[in-house]
C-alpha cells in the first residue's frame, strides 16, 4: 500500500474532473468506481458541492461561532492516492473502507470527498479529492505532520494484511529516535532554545 498526499491546489472542478474522467478525452474507461463522501451531490457534481463550502467559509464560521483569525485558505483541496501491489487484488468494498480509514488517519473524516478508483495503471488505485474546508464550521484542517499519520497508518495496514514494506518501517524508526532525542534534549536543557535566540 502506497499512500500519497499530492500538491494542494485551488481547483475542485479540474481535480475532479481528472479522476472522473481517462487523460484527454470525454470517456471514463479507467474509472472502476466512484462514492461520494459527506456530500449529497453525485460524482459529477461534487465539485460544486465542494466550492460551494469553500466560498461560503466565512458564512459557515461565522454560523457555527467559530474564531475568524488564522490564515485564509487560499488551496482547499487535497488530492491524495492509495495505490495497491500489482499483485493485489482487492474488491471496490476494501478500498472503499481503506480510503475511509485514510481520511479518518489525518483527520478528514467529516470532510467533503470524491473518490475514484482507476485502473489504468498495473496495480489498483483509487484517488481522493478532498475538501479541506470543514462543511459544517467552515474551519480548514490541520494539516501538520498529515505525511508521517499517513505513513503511520499505512505501516499499521500492511502488519494487518501482512504486507511488509522495509523502508517505510525504518523511516517510521528514523522519526521515532528523532522525536525522542528531541524530548530528551528539551528535558536536559530547557534553557536551550533561549539560548539559541540571538541577543537584542
Amino acid at each position: 500500500m502506497i499512500p500519497r498526499l499530492h500538491k494542494r491546489g485551488q481547483s475542485f472542478k479540474g481535480a475532479c474532473t481528472y479522476v472522473l474522467r481517462d487523460l484527454q478525452a470525454h470517456t471514463s474507461d479507467r474509472v472502476l468506481w466512484t462514492q461520494s463522501v459527506n456530500l449529497e451531490a453525485s460524482p459529477e457534481d461534487a465539485w460544486r458541492s465542494m466550492h460551494a463550502t469553500w466560498r461560503d467559509r466565512v458564512k459557515l464560521k461565522r454560523a457555527a461561532g467559530v474564531d475568524m483569525r488564522g490564515r485564509d485558505n487560499k488551496k482547499p483541496v487535497l488530492h491524495m492516492t492509495l495505490s495497491w501491489h500489482a499483485d493485489d487484488a482487492p474488491s471496490a468494498d476494501h478500498m472503499k473502507e481503506t480510503a475511509l480509514a485514510a481520511l479518518k488517519a489525518i483527520g478528514l473524516e467529516e470532510h467533503q470527498d470524491l473518490m475514484a478508483a482507476h485502473n489504468d495503471k498495473d496495480h489498483l488505485h483509487v484517488h481522493l479529492v478532498i475538501n479541506t474546508v470543514h462543511p459544517q464550521t467552515g474551519r480548514t484542517a490541520p494539516m501538520k505532520y498529515s505525511r508521517e499519520r499517513l505513513s503511520r497508518w499505512a505501516e499499521a495496514y500492511e502488519k494487518e494484511h501482512g504486507i511488509r514494506v522495509e523502508q517505510r518501517i525504518e523511516n517510521n524508526r528514523k522519526r521515532d529516535e528523532i522525536k525522542a532525542a528531541r524530548e530528551r534534549e528539551s528535558h536536559e536543557n530547557p534553557d536551550a532554545q533561549k539560548a539559541k535566540a540571538p541577543y537584542e
